[in-house]
C-alpha cells in the first residue's frame, strides 16, 4: 500500500467537558483548509486517550468526518505525548512508501514539533513540511506558551529524548 503524501494533525486535550478545545478546533480547520487545497492520499490523526478516555483522534476524527471522506482518515489513538506522536505515526508510515509527511499543530508548538520530528524522521526519506494552526491566543497567553515551548526543547537538547 502507498500513501504517497500524509496530512499528519497533532492531537491536544479538550476541555473538561468533553468538547474540542479552541487549539484542537484551530488544527482541525488547519488540516481541513490544507486537505482542499493539496488533497493528500492520508490524513493521520494522533492523540491518545484523555482523562475523559476519549482519544483525541477520534475526537478530530468526528469534526473532520463531513469535510475529508472517511477514506482518507487514519487515527493513531494511544500517544500521550509529541515524542509519542512521531514515534507511533510511525510505525503507521514506515511501511506505505510516503513521500511527503506535512504536520500540523498549533503555532507555538511548531519549534518543538519540527525539533522532536526532524530527529526521529531524520532516516525516513521523505519530505517532513510543518504548518502551524493559527491560534487566538492574548499577548499573556501566548508569551506564556512560547516559554514553555522553548523551555521544552532546551530541556531535551540537553537531556535527550
Amino acid at each position: 500500500m502507498s500513501f504517497r503524501t500524509v496530512l499528519l494533525v497533532l492531537g491536544c486535550r479538550p476541555q473538561h467537558n468533553g468538547r474540542p478545545s479552541a487549539f484542537m478546533v484551530d488544527r482541525a480547520r488547519k488540516a481541513v483548509s490544507l486537505f482542499k487545497k493539496n488533497n493528500y492520499s492520508k490524513v493521520l490523526l494522533s492523540g491518545g486517550k484523555t482523562s475523559l478516555k476519549v482519544p483525541e483522534a477520534d475526537l478530530m476524527r468526528v469534526m473532520l468526518l463531513n469535510h475529508i471522506p472517511e477514506t482518507r482518515i487514519m487515527t493513531e489513538c494511544n500517544s500521550k505525548s509529541t515524542i509519542q506522536n512521531a514515534v507511533f505515526c510511525w510505525e503507521l508510515l514506515k511501511d506505505n512508501d510516503v513521500k511527503s509527511v506535512t504536520v500540523v499543530t498549533s503555532q507555538f508548538h511548531i519549534p518543538r514539533t519540527k525539533f522532536i520530528f526532524k530527529k526521529l524522521y531524520a532516516h525516513m526519506g521523505s519530505n517532513l513540511k510543518f504548518e502551524p494552526a493559527p491560534d487566538s491566543l492574548g499577548i499573556f497567553e501566548s508569551g506564556i506558551m512560547w516559554l514553555r515551548e522553548f523551555y521544552a526543547i532546551q530541556k531535551m537538547r540537553l537531556f535527550g529524548f
